[in-house]
């Protein structure tokens, strides 16, 4: 799992790689990171997650973040014409401190 995880491409990993290397003092190229969302029909909650795979430890991170209806309405439109990497900027703004903060914390503690 950790081999695929490492496939990943660059903008989906949000750059935890990196951050595990710096934190946890391992190789960045040890570490598998999968970035995922979602956002489910009828609800304002924009759903991030990143997992990351490490030699000793994982850890998965969880964030929400209520959109404005505006947002709401964008979302689906850029998915839909875009594809995943069209929203991945949208996930970064949202969630990239919160999921950068909690795996740095994790990392750390190793």
């Amino acid at each position: 799992m950790t081999a695929l995880l490492r496939q990943v491409r660059p903008g989906q990993r949000f750059g935890m790689p990196q951050l595990w290397a710096q934190s946890a003092g391992q190789d960045a190229a040890a570490v598998g990171v999968k970035a995922g969302w979602g956002l489910s029909a009828g609800q304002d909650l924009l759903r991030t997650h990143v997992v990351v795979v490490g030699p000793q430890v994982s850890v998965a991170v969880v964030t929400g973040a209520v959109l404005t209806p505006r947002q709401r309405r964008w979302w689906p439109a850029e998915l839909q014409a875009g594809g995943p990497e069209a929203v991945v900027a949208a996930h970064r703004r949202h969630a990239g401190p919160v999921l950068r903060d909690a795996v740095a914390a994790a990392s750390a503690s190793l």
